[in-house]
């Protein structure tokens, strides 16, 4: 049941007004909002609310629930049903997205500052962002995956994003638990390539790489042993090019046989 002295339901918020109901849900949290994504009879049970006053996070879009949908005990009983479930869905998105970011805490680089990066990386100079971005697998719930991208001098650079973003088709999400097991793998670098549209629900595809300082050190272990082995054919053909100079100075000191 809807409680008009406390209009917040764990990270969600409810606000009556005169005419309509003001639920505020965080933007990421699309399974809560979902709970009011309908068309009846007499339009769509939810609109993005308009002119509103309610002193709701930047972070959370705001529904408005007109109260035309809301005229008979069954339909309030149906409202209050959609608001339980969905903040019980949103309640359990915040508690992975806390989840994700204790690990990030723990996994800081002593000295540096801790920098979380949410979505695409933008251009310095075009502001457009970015499609691409490198980073390895550090932690992993059902909702959520945060990524370590590395470090300078001064900062230790993370990134997190909800794992619905790597789910690309409606098969993806049916097999949801295997398929982010393997596009996510723990401790696996990977490229990530945004390829959504401008509007839609972003879409990462993943590949798993390399790292560079890893390439690095099998490039200088792969010319250090090709090196080496130059240096073993070099010997060799030294040994075998003095062999040879012995055998022919052998041949010119031989004493010629006599009758």
């Amino acid at each position: 049941m809807i409680n008009k002295d406390n209009n917040k339901y764990g990270d969600m918020l409810v606000v009556e007004e005169h005419d309509r109901f003001l639920v505020a849900i965080h933007h990421s949290h699309k399974e809560a909002l979902k709970q009011f994504a309908q068309k009846t009879d007499i339009g769509f049970y939810a609109e993005f609310a308009k002119n509103n006053s309610i002193d709701a996070p930047k972070s959370h879009t705001i529904l408005s629930i007109d109260k035309k949908h809301l005229t008979t005990k069954e339909n309030l009983a149906d409202f209050n049903r959609r608001v339980q479930l969905a903040s019980e869905i949103s309640a359990d998105h915040k508690f992975e997205f806390d989840a994700v970011h204790s690990v990030i805490d723990l996994s800081v680089n002593e000295g540096k500052k801790k920098v979380v990066l949410y979505g695409q990386d933008k251009d310095k100079t075009s502001g457009k962002a970015k499609n691409v971005a490198y980073a390895t697998v550090l932690v992993r719930t059902d909702k959520y995956v945060g990524f370590d991208c590395g470090q300078n001098e001064q900062a230790h650079f993370f990134r997190v994003l909800p794992t619905e973003n790597f789910l690309l088709t409606e098969e993806d999400k049916l097999k949801r638990r295997d398929v982010l097991g393997d596009r996510l793998a723990l401790s696996e670098f990977k490229k990530l390539t945004w390829t959504n549209k401008e509007g839609e629900t972003p879409r990462i595809e993943t590949k798993t790489e390399i790292p560079y300082a890893q390439q690095k050190a099998e490039c200088e272990s792969k010319a250090n042993n090709d090196l080496a082995q130059e240096q073993i054919e070099s010997e060799k053909v030294k040994k075998n090019m003095h062999a040879e100079q012995i055998k022919r100075a052998s041949k010119r000191n031989k004493p010629a046989l006599r009758a």
